[in-house]
């Protein structure tokens, strides 16, 4: 299987330069421009696809981390949903200057800010355990 995947890489490192030098030394530098963004969405879409493909082998094969792994899953979706439902969705008359304007956008805001704080918050409180309980072993 590693043999593959080397294979594979070593194509898709060949067919990317051809590409990008096909484009940057073409004609037209807004041409090349786009092939990059085009180029990048690409790899970025195969790196997704490989991640989730790799999650998913490592879920068939070892059952028991893979359930961990779905566990620690729903504990942040659990938060993101907390912070969504507990957002006030107020919007205030600076939001649409930023580009939110209707009342879920700014509750999707108030999950993104609360999410952040309550796992910077087990974060730090994790950092404190982790130290406090060293000094007792």
């Amino acid at each position: 299987m590693s043999r593959y995947i080397r294979l594979a890489y070593y194509l898709i490192v060949v067919i990317v330069t051809l590409i990008a030098l096909t484009n940057l030394y073409g004609d037209d530098a807004e041409k090349g421009t786009n092939a990059g963004l085009f180029l990048t969405y690409a790899l970025m879409g195969l790196a997704i696809a490989g991640t989730v493909i790799a999650a998913l082998y490592f879920m068939i094969t070892h059952p028991k981390q893979g359930l961990r792994s779905l566990i620690s899953i729903a504990i942040l979706a659990a938060i993101v949903f907390i912070g969504y439902t507990s957002g006030p969705g107020e919007v205030l008359e600076k939001y649409p200057g930023f580009g939110i304007s209707t009342e879920s956008g700014s509750k999707w805001v108030d999950s993104g800010l609360i999410s952040v704080y309550v796992l910077a918050g087990g974060a730090i409180i994790g950092a404190l355990y982790s130290e406090v309980s060293g000094f007792f072993k």
